[in-house]
Parts: C-alpha cells; structure tokens; sequence
C-alpha cells in the first residue's frame, strides 16, 4: 500500500471529518478510513477515522514501522499522548476499507472530490522494479481524469516513508473542539476498548516526550559521570607518577650531596702529602687520625680486598710508601728500628680490616701487617730497578 504520493510537493496519508464525540465512537466501532488534506505540511493521507476530531487530526508518536501497522490496522486513538495536528477535508471522502482509502488517496493530489475520475500520474516503481512514467499534475488543478485500474495500481504502489509532523509541545489545555464533548465519557471509553483491542507490541511504541527527555537526561548524566571517574582515575594514576620521580630525584641529590661532603672530607684529600714518605708527613697523618679515626675506616674499608693480606696491601700502598716504612720501621720495634704496632696508622689498618671482613680476628690482621712490613725493603729495591 502507499502511504505518500508525490506532486508539486510531497502529501501524506491522514485523518479527516468527525465533528462530534458520536462520530469518534461510531468510527472505532465501524473501522472507517478517510482522507485528508494537511495545509501546513501541503500533504494528504489516509487513516482510521477515529482519529479525527472535530479540525484536528491526532497522530501517534510511533515508529514507521509501528505508524503503518497502526494505520492499517485501524488502532484506537490515544487522545491524552497523541499530538494533534489541523487538516481539511475532501467530499466523500471516508472508505470501509484501507485498501480503498489508499486507492483514494492517489486522487486526493488531483480533486476535491474522491468520487470523480480524476487521477494524477507521478513516477514510482512496480514490484518488479520497472520503472513507470506519470504525467505529474499540481494541487491546484481542478482538471479531472479518469481513475486507472485496480490492478495496475496494486501492481504499482510502494510504500514510501509515513509523513514526518514537526515535533510541537502538546497543549495543556485540551482543544476548542474537544471541549464540546464529556471527556471523561471519552476517557473511559478508549479505556475499555484499549484493554479490549490493543495489540501487545503496541505498549513498546508509547512513550511520552517527557519520558524520553528524562531518560536521555540520566543517560547523559551517567555517561559524564562516567568519564568524570575516569578522569579522576587517571588524574591519581600521574599524581602517583609525579609523586615517585620527585623522590628518586630527590634521592639522587641527596646521595650526590653525601658524596660530595665524603669527598671533601676524604683522607687522601685532606692530606695532600699522601702516602706518607717523611717523619713530618707520618706525624700529620697521626694527628689527623686522632681525631677522624672513625670516617677513615669506614672510608678504607671501601677499598676491599679478596683476601686480608691483598687489602692490607692495597691500604698501605696510599698511606706510606715502601722505602720510609722498610727504612725507619719494624712491627716490634726491632732492629733499632720504630714499632709500626705504635703508630695510629697501625689502628686504621686493623680496624678497617674487621670492619671489612666479619669473621677475621686481630690476630688475623696482625700476622698481614707483619708480612706486609717484612717486604717493605724488597719490594722499594724492586721499584728503583723499574
């Protein structure tokens, strides 16, 4: 069936000429169609008599899907959510049938009268997809034509897209024309012919304009807050981020800082004159040593060793050079020689011995320096000859 036919400008199928509540009743019972004319949308259209009212027209915010079924089906009128819109009527104009008023509705773009021969041509497609030429005539001729057969018309019908009503509030107030009737004899009997008539899928189409803006309210509101929360989210993740590259830079600087202030106060900074090679030189490193013994053995306990004799060797090989000791020094004192075991620099080499190496007695350590100052001689000839 068609529910547009095309002219100078597009119509549309709709309601038409009931005047009076009587009407209305009579029209859902008997299931008429008719045919009208929509000046404001300058379109025509064929629909259930029943939804006219008196001027006004009333049309369902349905689907299109949903709009033909209702159309054809002659679905009762919902005067309460459906928007009405105002029409003007054609003579003779009302059909028992759809198929009929459908049929109708092709003449309605030509006459004022649907019972004259009039027809209008237009293009459109057949069910097979042949496209037929139709002389195209405007609204306003009164010229008349005879009407084509029944079958190259039900050939010939598509079913273009139900006519598109500008959205528009409904009025609170209910119309001039309905005002004439008892609306609550009108309210109560599309109440009982709905729970009677009304088709299942019907309720699935019903929404009012505010029911639809209010879920497109919270739906929008939930999907802000949904993308607030993972702004939030992500906000906390380069807090964190920010948070954690400020320590370790901060740590940097303060390892930096310690390293420096060790390095101002390191013993082979301080002491220029190391490894000591004169009486003077030995009696600055003793007098140092009295005072910052501690941060001297943590400092040459860092120099490590595999074994107590090679770090009593690589410690002794910066304070004191193997000529003064060899020369001037024995552990004992022997030989008239000094007692190395006197001098403070023996203390450093034995505490930073245990400091290193956890499980070495002094004994341990004393036996390294032993050795170590017993090669002193040989070990200075052995420099010259390089």
């Amino acid at each position: 069936m068609s529910y547009i036919r095309n002219s100078d400008y597009q119509l549309i199928v709709a309601l038409s000429g009931v005047t009076n509540m009587d009407k209305v009743v009579d029209n859902q019972q008997n299931k008429t169609w008719s045919v009208i004319k929509f000046p404001d949308e300058k379109s025509v259209s064929a629909v259930p008599s029943s939804w006219i009212v008196g001027k006004k027209c009333y049309w369902p915010p349905y689907s299109e899907k949903a709009l033909r079924a209702a159309i054809e089906n002659n679905e009762s009128p919902n005067f309460q959510v459906w928007q009405s819109y105002t029409f003007e009527s054609f003579r003779n104009n009302v059909f028992d049938t759809f198929k009929e008023a459908d049929k109708k509705s092709l003449k309605a773009t030509k006459t004022s009268d649907l019972e004259s021969g009039c027809e209008t041509k237009s293009y459109t497609f057949s069910s097979k997809k042949r496209k037929i030429f139709r002389k195209t005539v405007s609204f306003s001729s009164v010229e008349e034509e005879g009407e084509e057969e029944e079958g190259d018309e039900e050939e010939e019908s598509v079913l273009p897209d139900p006519p598109s009503f500008k959205k528009q509030r409904r009025e609170l107030q209910p119309n001039v024309e309905i005002n004439t009737f008892d609306q609550n004899e009108l309210l109560k009997r599309q109440e009982e012919r709905r729970k009677r008539d009304i088709l299942p899928q019907r309720s699935e189409n019903l929404s009012t304009p505010r029911v639809s803006e209010e879920n497109n309210e919270e739906s929008d509101s939930k999907t802000i807050i949904k993308y607030l929360q993972s702004i939030i989210r992500k906000q906390n993740i380069l807090h964190s981020t920010l948070l954690d590259i400020t320590n370790r830079l901060s740590n940097i600087e303060n390892k930096n800082t310690v390293l420096q202030i060790e390095n101002s106060e390191s013993i082979f900074i301080t002491l220029e004159n190391l490894p000591v090679n004169t009486e003077e030189d030995l009696a600055v490193l003793e007098d140092h040593l009295g005072e910052g013994m501690e941060h001297a053995v943590n400092e040459l306990s860092n120099l490590g060793g595999a074994t107590i004799y090679d770090f009593i060797f690589r410690a002794t090989e910066k304070l004191i050079t193997n000529n003064f000791c060899g020369i001037h020094y024995s552990y004992e004192g022997k030989r008239k020689k000094k007692a190395f075991r006197n001098l403070k620099l023996h203390e450093l080499l034995i505490k930073s011995s245990l400091a290193l190496f956890k499980n070495v007695t002094i004994k341990d350590v004393e036996i390294s320096i032993q050795k170590w100052i017993r090669r002193c001689s040989e070990r200075a000839k052995a420099t010259k000859h390089k």
